[in-house]
């Protein structure tokens, strides 16, 4: 399962793919920078995102917690990317 329009998406994003300039998608990317978070961080996902997995939040909340901030991991289930199924 994909989403159509992300390469559109990615395209108006960074004005290029991530083959030709992986290095504008590492600066961009959380997890590379998590030297800057000085707050609290609740990180909310699902199991159903195809757009962010839920392995990423895990890497991210894994990262932030070894750098010794608070944070909190809530992972929905049957959601999308949009969090629009649990009131």
């Amino acid at each position: 399962m994909g989403t159509l329009d992300m390469p559109i998406l990615i395209e108006n994003l960074f004005g290029r793919f991530p083959w030709n300039a992986p290095y504008l998608y590492q600066e961009e990317s959380p997890i590379y920078q998590l030297d800057k978070v000085q707050t609290p961080t609740p990180i909310v996902t699902d199991h159903i995102d195809v757009r962010v997995l839920a392995s990423q939040s895990y890497i991210l909340e894994r990262g932030l917690y070894y750098r010794g901030m608070p944070v909190q991991l809530l992972i929905l289930p049957n959601e999308g990317h949009l969090l629009s199924n649990n009131r």
